[in-house]
C-alpha cells in the first residue's frame, strides 16, 4: 500500500485497469461487562478490562523496515487522533452504525477521516472508544457486544504479486474481574472473501498477530472470469455520469457499488450485462456525489471484484 493523500497520500493512475488492488484490515474486540458504569464514589469504571489497538503494520514480506502502511502509535505516519469516537451506546442493535451512542463519530488521522467504527449488538451497559497514544482504546463493551474498527481502503496497486506481511498489535488489561476478550483480526482485498487471522478469548497482556509466509497476502490482480472479455471505465474523470464499457460472452448479473476513499458506501446497484462482440456501455448517475476520489466496485456472481478508481469533478 502506498501512502494516502486523500487520507493517506494516494497516487491516482491516469489510466485505470482491472488490476488495481486495495486492502481493508478489521480489528474487533470486546471486554467483560462493567456494571455499573460508575462506582459508589462516582468514578467512571469503563477503563477496567480495556482493550488497546496499538498499531497495524503492512509490510513487504520478510522486510523489517519496509512498512508500506504504519497505522497507530503517536510516532507513526497515521496515528489515530486523540478524541472520543463512541460513548454510551445503550441498546444499540444496528450493526451498520452507532446512532444510539451519545457520541458517534468516525475516527480521524491527522485531522482527516480514517476508517470507521461499528458498535454491534444489544448494549445493556455503557461503552467508550477513544484515540489514545495513536491507537484505539475500547472500554467496557461486554463479551457479546463487539466493537470493530476497519481501516479505509488502502492502495496496494504497486505491490501486485508480492507477498505482504500484516502485523496487528494490541494489549488487553484486567482490573479485578473485568478483562478484555474476544479479539478477532481479519483482512479483505477488494472487498472479496474475508480472511480471518485469529480469534483470541484471553487477551490480557500484549499480543501481535503476524501472517506466516504460507498465509502472506499476495495481490495477484483481479481474476478475469470467462464470461468477461473486456471491462473498463470510459473515463476516470467524470462529471454527472459514470460510464462502464464492456464485452461479455454471456448474460451476466453484476453488483456495483461506489465507495469513498474513507470506506463509506455512497451508491449500489445491480446491473445486467448482455452478450456482445462489440463494446457496449452502461451509465450510472453520479451527479449527487460530492467532488473527490472514489472507487467503483463491480462484483460478479462468483464474488470476484473488479475495482476502478475515478475522480468526480
Amino acid at each position: 500500500m502506498k501512502r494516502y493523500l486523500f487520507f493517506i497520500a494516494i497516487q491516482f493512475a491516469v489510466l485505470v485497469t482491472l488490476h488495481g488492488q486495495w486492502l481493508e484490515v478489521t480489528f474487533c474486540g470486546a471486554t467483560t461487562k462493567v456494571e455499573p458504569v460508575k462506582d459508589a464514589q462516582g468514578n467512571d469504571q469503563r477503563h477496567k478490562g480495556a482493550l488497546m489497538l496499538k498499531y497495524i503494520h503492512v509490510k513487504t514480506f520478510g522486510s523489517k523496515s519496509r512498512i508500506v502502511y504504519n497505522i497507530g502509535t503517536t510516532s507513526s505516519d497515521l496515528p489515530i487522533d486523540e478524541k472520543v469516537y463512541l460513548d454510551d451506546c445503550f441498546n444499540n442493535n444496528i450493526k451498520t452504525n452507532c446512532n444510539n451512542c451519545g457520541v458517534c463519530r468516525q475516527p480521524t488521522s491527522n485531522g482527516r477521516p480514517f476508517g470507521r467504527i461499528i458498535a454491534e449488538s444489544d448494549y445493556t451497559g455503557s461503552i467508550r472508544v477513544r484515540g489514545k497514544d495513536g491507537g484505539l482504546l475500547i472500554e467496557s463493551t461486554g463479551y457479546t457486544n463487539q466493537v470493530c474498527y476497519t481501516t479505509p481502503g488502502l492502495d496496494m496497486s504497486n505491490y501486485q504479486k508480492r507477498p505482504m506481511s500484516l502485523e496487528v498489535a494490541f494489549e488487553g488489561s484486567k482490573d479485578g474481574d473485568f478483562k478484555s476478550k474476544g479479539v478477532e483480526v481479519s483482512y479483505t482485498i477488494n472487498h472479496g472473501t474475508k480472511k480471518w487471522l485469529k480469534r483470541l478469548n484471553n487477551t490480557v497482556g500484549e499480543h501481535v498477530f503476524k501472517l506466516s509466509r504460507t498465509d502472506a497476502m499476495i495481490s495477484n490482480g483481479v481474476i478475469d472470469l470467462h464470461p468477461i472479455k473486456d471491462l473498463h471505465l470510459n473515463s476516470n474523470l467524470v462529471e454527472n455520469e459514470l460510464i462502464l464499457e464492456y464485452r461479455v460472452n454471456q448474460t451476466a448479473m453484476f453488483h456495483t457499488s461506489i465507495w469513498s476513499m474513507d470506506g463509506n458506501q455512497w451508491q449500489e446497484k445491480t446491473v445486467q450485462l448482455t452478450p456482445s462482440r462489440e463494446i457496449h456501455s452502461i451509465s450510472l448517475d453520479v451527479s449527487s456525489l460530492p467532488g473527490g476520489s472514489y472507487i467503483f466496485l463491480v462484483k460478479d456472481s462468483n464474488g470476484y471484484s473488479h475495482p476502478f478508481k475515478f475522480v468526480k469533478s
